[in-house]
């Protein structure tokens, strides 16, 4: 099924992240240094730097001269954050919020090959991790299908969820992830706790970042059928779904969980989107004006 997504995607591209924040009312423009180049990074300055890209903000700041970095827009890697943690391993509709993850993961792999970039990817779950490096090459993202395939495999219905699974992702990211590359987090992002979003905010500064949240509509607005057991985290819960205040305070518990992580990713000028697992993605994709 990932492969089939190729047949679906001529001629598409993915937008820019700048883009993507200017359609989301964001006022903060990505430095360049001119056409076909883009920021990557603020360094300390070296010897030859021209004095023009000098950063004179993290000058003064620091009391050391730095220099602000470009990369030829073409040459920028795109690195999937791919999540297969516990917390996706729900399903009322269509599809696992694992899976959506997977097809997303796809589409967009699918996309930046035809743009001729290179393509890699981080795939994790509550125990581990698996690297990826970023490749020109079909054959690199058979290697992440397969990967991912395999971690999806073992996924299975949690105890309790591991809190510290995005921090330790992200810290891998930021080792592993060279500066000026183009990073897509693909996942429940409702997990994503304080730690978490600092280290988000640290990759923010030398990686342009987009956030793509899965959810599962039953997790956002319960229907009215009656009572109903929903398990939680190894808790079951009866709630009676004729009751609009039961409703009501189910829908605002999902809001509130998510809107400070929303509200945190804004702030880092990351573009964020929310897909449904029970709606095709790519024309969640289009929609968002994500893929075009």
């Amino acid at each position: 099924e990932l492969t089939a997504w190729r047949h679906r995607l001529k001629r598409r591209k993915l937008t820019g992240t700048q883009q993507l924040i200017s359609q989301m009312g964001g006022q903060v423009r990505t430095p360049r240094k001119g056409r076909g180049m883009e920021f990557a990074e603020v360094r300390p300055y070296q010897p030859g730097d021209e004095v023009r890209h000098m950063d004179w903000k993290v000058t003064a700041r620091t009391l050391k001269p730095h220099t602000k970095v470009f990369t030829e827009a073409h040459e920028r890697p795109t690195i999937l954050l791919v999540d297969q943690t516990a917390a996706t391993f729900f399903a009322s509709q269509v599809q696992l919020k694992a899976s959506l993850v997977l097809h997303l993961a796809a589409i967009l792999g699918w996309t930046v090959l035809q743009q001729q970039d290179r393509i890699g990817a981080l795939i994790f779950n509550d125990h581990t991790h698996h690297w990826i490096p970023p490749q020109r090459a079909e054959t690199n993202l058979m290697r992440i299908f397969h990967q991912a395939l395999q971690v999806h495999h073992r996924l299975k219905q949690p105890g309790s969820l591991n809190p510290t699974t995005w921090q330790a992702a992200l810290r891998e990211c930021g080792r592993l992830v060279k500066p000026g590359s183009k990073l897509l987090l693909l996942g429940d992002l409702r997990a994503l706790y304080n730690h978490a979003l600092e280290q988000i905010a640290q990759l923010r500064r030398h990686q342009d970042i987009i956030a793509l949240n899965v959810f599962d509509p039953l997790e956002a607005q319960l229907p009215a059928i009656g009572s109903v057991r929903i398990e939680k985290q190894a808790q079951i819960l009866t709630l009676d779904t004729h009751d609009p205040a039961t409703r009501e305070a189910y829908a605002k518990a999902f809001i509130r969980q998510w809107q400070p992580v929303r509200r945190h990713l804004l702030g880092f000028k990351i573009p964020v989107f929310s897909l449904s697992t029970g709606a095709d993605p790519l024309e969640q994709l289009q929609q968002d004006g994500i893929v075009q």
